[in-house]
């Protein structure tokens, strides 16, 4: 039991330097998930952006050019192209770097679903 004056924060140091790096997760998280879907196609990274989910990132077709734009924002609201797939995106058509740049405009709360689903026992 805690007194007044104490909380159950005395027992953690949640200083920056208690040895736990936010970017390591978010870049072995990347890697797990690139792993996974890379062989099973990447519907669920697709679908994410696809779906409005990823702020200031978007999946866009170009039906002049027949190709798959990954898109981002920038600050000023201008969205310009960092990826392009000239595949299909679904039934491992897409090539592992436009898999890999898809992964790469998500943040660690995005990863974490997507592992969430991977790890969840099926029923």
């Amino acid at each position: 039991m805690y007194t007044s004056e104490e909380t159950y924060h005395d027992d953690y140091d949640f200083d920056d330097n208690d040895g736990f790096d936010y970017e390591d997760a978010e870049i072995e998280l990347h890697e797990f998930l690139f792993s996974e879907y890379l062989h099973s196609g990447g519907k669920p990274v697709y679908d994410l952006i696809r779906k409005g989910h990823v702020l200031n990132a978007r999946l866009a077709y170009d039906r002049a050019e027949r190709i798959w734009e990954l898109q981002k924002r920038e600050s000023g609201g201008e969205w310009y192209t960092i990826s392009c797939c000239r595949r299909g995106l679904y039934g491992k058509k897409a090539p592992p770097g436009f898999l890999n740049d898809c992964l790469g405009v998500l943040n660690l709360s995005h990863l974490r679903e997507l592992a969430d689903r991977i790890c969840e026992p099926s029923e």
